[in-house]
């Protein structure tokens, strides 16, 4: 009898994380601006989560940059004026030459939902998202 309160007790818990562990996917998206000739370039870290999380803290950390376009800061933490389920953390390249590459960015954020028995109400997650950079004329098509 004992072992069986214990198998239910241990169910419930592996129950609960695991319904905390799918509200609080994180997705991740980069935008950048592609400047004709060498400039700073405007970059955008947008990460949302699930309908009941929000985003208490984050962070974007690249990760990789091309040679030609390295960032202005390797961390930028989020500007958060209160918990929301979507975040946009602007960020800055510095483009020193024309070229092709790609940027990785790994966005990390605090997500917390609603208050549940026997879970933890908040965790850490995080995600990379990837684009090719382009600065630079593209070649003509023949």
């Amino acid at each position: 009898m004992r072992l069986g309160r214990l198998g239910f007790w241990v169910a419930a818990l592996c129950a609960t994380g695991t319904a905390l562990a799918a509200d609080a996917a994180l997705s991740a998206g980069l935008t950048c601006e592609s400047p004709l000739e060498p400039a700073r370039i405007r970059c955008s870290l947008h990460i949302s989560t699930g309908a009941e999380t929000k985003v208490e803290w984050a962070d974007a950390l690249v990760v990789s940059a091309p040679s030609f376009a390295l960032p202005l800061r390797a961390r930028v933490p989020a500007r958060l004026t209160a918990p929301n389920s979507e975040v946009d953390i602007p960020f800055g390249l510095v483009a020193t030459s024309s070229g092709r590459g790609l940027l990785t960015v790994r966005a990390r954020a605090l997500v917390c939902g609603p208050r549940r028995p026997l879970a933890p109400r908040c965790r850490t997650v995080q995600r990379e998202a990837t684009l090719e950079v382009v600065v630079g004329r593209e070649p003509a098509a023949i």
